[in-house]
């Protein structure tokens, strides 16, 4: 059987979580330690879980490769996507933030009433957009 590091570091971290939750089960017979008996049975159920999920799917992965050249063609084509929508969202996030301080600072500054009026519309066409396009894109669902 050949075994990548992660697969030792699942195996590792499943007998661990076996001797954790095993733990639990002893400490859950005195009743004075029931929150960390409850915490240790927890985290040990939930450590096996994880570790046993995935080296069972590090093994058929190992096991079917041209499964996982497919699997890894559209993990990086759909990843790339996620990451830049990530980055737009994050970028009109910061945007629609500072957008209104900036308009504030130039009242404060007594800027031209025009300036801050045509700032303030540009803002508010920014949030119109963002409604219009999120409504459309809820009623394709």
């Amino acid at each position: 059987m050949n075994l990548t590091d992660k697969d030792k570091f699942h195996l590792i971290l499943i007998v661990t979580s076996i001797i954790i939750f095993a733990i639990g089960l002893y400490m859950a017979q005195d009743r004075s330690f029931s929150i960390l008996y409850s915490t240790m049975m927890v985290l040990g159920a939930s450590g096996f879980g994880y570790g046993i999920g995935e080296f069972i799917q590090s093994r058929i992965l190992q096991s079917s490769d041209e499964y996982l050249k497919r699997k890894n063609i559209v993990t990086d084509q759909s990843t790339t996507a996620f990451m830049s929508i990530k980055a737009k969202a994050k970028t009109f996030d910061v945007m629609s933030k500072l957008f209104p301080i900036f308009i504030l600072v130039l009242a404060i500054l007594r800027e031209n009433f025009t300036t801050i009026m045509l700032l303030l519309g540009l803002y508010i066409l920014l949030w119109g957009i963002f409604i219009y396009h999120l409504n459309k894109i809820h009623k394709k669902q």
